[in-house]
């Protein structure tokens, strides 16, 4: 499961391109609200094969979209941000 931090907007065309190229990898993806991600459990959120931040800021909570890749970028593979034009 991929993990795709941010605050998702239906008619930003680069979080439609980040769906249509995860969906188009067939790939299980999650979409997970800045402010949403100091209520999930640490261990799922360490537990996603992989994460995205997802473009267009300001985030409604930026101390927390980073603290969800933090131990991504001191401790597993790092962390990509795709910027996706369409």
């Amino acid at each position: 499961m991929i993990g795709v931090i941010g605050d998702h907007d239906p008619k930003n065309p680069t979080h439609l391109a980040t769906d249509a190229a995860l969906e188009d990898l067939g790939v299980p993806f999650e979409w997970i609200a800045t402010d949403e991600v100091r209520a999930r459990r640490w261990d799922e959120i360490e537990g996603l094969s992989g994460m995205f931040i997802a473009p267009s800021t300001p985030y409604r909570d930026t101390e927390s979209a980073l603290e969800a890749i933090q131990p991504r970028q001191v401790l597993g593979p790092g962390c990509t941000s795709a910027r996706i034009s369409s």
